[in-house]
């Protein structure tokens, strides 16, 4: 006659982790990972980074215009205060040329986000960011 150990014994061996549901399983997490996700095509605008050289030397050509993120959808293009309903065509305005684009405390990114988006459109030579001024108010 069995011992009790011994029907215990022959009960473990014979459970056994079936690979198949295991597969099952992964497969569901697998498409649900991928119908969860969503894949974009992200968007780059190419920039230089700032450096006070090369800040000071587009300034002083004669082909940039200085675009200044006020803040509360406010923009400061070329010397002139724009609200962002009116930035597109403050924009349009600027020809083909540089965009030196500086910020002010107050600014927020979104502001910034939407300055890039609308210069894609017009096609400046080039954008710049410009860093702070030492002793400004800004």
């Amino acid at each position: 006659m069995q011992t009790l150990a011994e029907a215990h014994n022959r009960k473990r061996r014979g459970r056994t982790i079936g690979l198949t549901p295991l597969i099952d399983v992964v497969f569901i997490l697998l498409i649900f990972f991928m119908l969860a996700s969503s894949f974009q095509k992200t968007r780059t605008i190419d920039m230089t980074p700032p450096t006070k050289d090369r800040a000071a030397a587009a300034a002083s050509h004669n082909r940039s215009v200085t675009v200044t993120v006020l803040g509360g959808g406010r923009y400061d293009v070329g010397g002139t205060v724009v609200a962002v309903e009116r930035l597109d065509e403050a924009l349009a305005d600027t020809g083909n040329r540089w965009i030196l684009i500086r910020t002010t405390r107050a600014a927020v990114v979104q502001d910034v986000v939407l300055l890039l988006d609308l210069t894609k459109r017009i096609t400046p030579l080039g954008i710049k960011l410009v860093p702070f001024a030492q002793g400004g108010k800004q």
